[in-house]
């Protein structure tokens, strides 16, 4: 990876709308400059995945953009690295089991990029206030309550019948600055229960992903990250894993229709792709999408790795763009 200037990301003006118009490298150097930008796009072909192209592709935020693979359950993070340099200098909590913890967190200069499983979009809103009060009590503030920051880990506990829910976006929360009482012990070992219900589902898929890329900074072992992704596929088909975010319905919030349109696009580019690693013709209508021609062929979607190259629910402190 290279190093960008020690300079912040210069501030930028545009909203959400205007970003989701920029093609993927043109918004990654929008928010983040060329360096990091191209650090970005490095670590897309060390994980053997396609970067997005346009702004069909991704959905685009003002602090971050996101990426879904249908197929393997999977969202792509790409955040700042310094959490200061968004605009509401948020933090990056780490240690909740109420907050859904990436498998990877990966440095590509002033951004940074996470890996993260799908699950379960959330449904009850009273969720909303369930996790704001289990949060409070490890001194962890749950600021941006919207269900669509909720989901529901496919894990289902004697507590949690119907799969354990959690705060899907990390950047929704920040640790607390005040004191607070101690937590109560019952409280702690709801806690400790949760974190443990992540730790147990989702450690293959680490190991998986740390034996393929060690060091997530040198060339990745191309083999190696072909069994990681057949490992997510195999999450997916076991229901362990889950594209949550097509759950949504359509027409109630228009970022969810985004997200689901994206995702869609994208999935057809990761397709494509998986077909020309491999050496077979992609499906001809997957050829016509992408600007060639092809024939009808089964296909393959892993990919390979290590090449170089209205919103619902209660609360909320700010609105949403």
């Amino acid at each position: 990876m290279k190093k960008p200037s020690r300079s912040k990301p210069q501030p930028h003006d545009k909203n959400a709308r205007e970003l989701q118009k920029m093609t993927f490298s043109g918004y990654l150097q929008q928010l983040f400059g060329k360096t990091s930008a191209d650090n970005v796009l490095e670590v897309f072909d060390r994980l053997g995945l396609p970067a997005p192209r346009s702004g069909k592709e991704f959905l685009a935020g003002a602090e971050g953009g996101l990426v879904f693979l249908n197929q393997y359950g999977l969202v792509i993070r790409i955040e700042h690295s310094d959490p200061e340099n968004g605009r509401f200098g948020w933090s990056r909590v780490d240690d909740s089991g109420w907050v859904l913890r990436p498998l990877a967190g990966i440095e590509a200069g002033h951004a940074h990029v996470e890996i993260c499983p799908g699950c379960n979009l959330e449904q009850d809103a009273r969720k909303i206030d369930y996790l704001k009060k289990r949060l409070e009590e490890q001194r962890i503030d749950f600021w941006d309550r919207w269900l669509v920051n909720i989901g529901r880990v496919p894990v289902c506990t004697e507590r949690f019948p119907e799969g354990m829910p959690v705060v899907i976006d990390r950047l929704a929360v920040c640790a607390l600055t005040e004191s607070a009482e101690p937590v109560a012990k019952a409280l702690a070992q709801e806690a400790q229960d949760a974190a443990e219900v992540q730790e147990t589902l989702y450690a293959p898929l680490r190991a998986a992903l740390d034996e393929a890329w060690p060091d997530k900074e040198g060339p990745a072992d191309a083999k190696k990250m072909q069994t990681f992704w057949k490992l997510c596929a195999q999450y997916v088909a076991d229901g362990k894993m889950v594209a949550g975010w097509n759950q949504a319905e359509i027409g109630v919030y228009y970022k969810t229709d985004i997200v689901i349109n994206v995702a869609k696009t994208y999935g057809a580019r990761l397709m494509y792709k998986a077909h020309k690693l491999i050496g077979e013709t992609p499906p001809a209508t997957l050829g016509s999408r992408f600007g060639e021609k092809a024939q009808p062929e089964e296909q393959d979607n892993m990919p390979s790795g290590g090449h170089m190259a209205s919103k619902h629910g209660d609360g909320g402190k700010r609105p949403k763009p």
